[in-house]
């Protein structure tokens, strides 16, 4: 899948085999700091970051994430 594909996407129906990325992203939902992780999914290897959005009332909106080749 390119990097077009994945915006928007839900990480875990994008990687429902990487159950270290569902571990973070609960951390970020939390509203704790950002987090980085390597994962591997069959051949390739991974590394992703994970950090909280708050909105003006410091309300978490969301999570971004970053997950790029290594």
């Amino acid at each position: 899948m390119d990097s077009q594909q994945s915006v928007g996407q839900s990480i875990y129906r994008l990687f429902p085999d990487a159950p270290e990325l569902t571990q973070l992203v609960s951390h970020a939902l939390g509203g704790n700091g950002m987090e980085a992780v390597r994962f591997n999914l069959g051949e390739a290897v991974y590394d992703g970051w994970f950090s909280p959005l708050f909105d003006g009332q410091n309300q978490l909106v969301r999570i971004i994430c970053v997950i790029l080749p290594t």
